[in-house]
């Protein structure tokens, strides 16, 4: 394999730079999107007069959005939309209070017969 020149690194960096500015598009309008489906969402808060608060329809209009601020307008919102639904997702901790046999990759549940534990899978017994 030849080794790079600069010509080469020159090609790599411009599609580099080309992919950047196409997410940073992507992500932009992406939060643009987001202010449209969703105005009423309350950014910052005016600590004097709450009737002034920033929403996201103060975003929709603005033509120079930086990327920073973007990434900062979607999370906020995913924030907001995630704390008004609903539903949250939980989570089950399942712990056996009977002990299990791996024996064949598997969780197999024992049963108990004359004080012992035995896995009726592989017929032994289970501590």
């Amino acid at each position: 394999m030849a080794r790079k020149t600069a010509k080469d690194y020159r090609k790599e960096l411009d599609k580099v730079s080309k992919e950047k500015e196409a997410l940073e598009a992507r992500i932009i309008s992406r939060a643009r999107e987001l202010c449209r489906q969703h105005p009423d969402i309350i950014i910052a808060t005016n600590v004097r007069d709450e009737t002034d608060n920033l929403t996201t329809k103060s975003f929709i209009q603005m033509e120079n959005l930086h990327i920073i601020t973007a990434l900062a307008l979607i999370e906020g919102i995913e924030k907001e939309l995630a704390d008004r639904h609903p539903h949250k997702q939980t989570t089950i901790n399942y712990t056996p209070e009977d002990p299990i046999c791996n024996c064949d990759g598997r969780d197999m549940p024992v049963y108990k017969e004359d004080g012992k534990n035995w896995c009726p899978q592989c017929g032994y017994e289970v501590k």
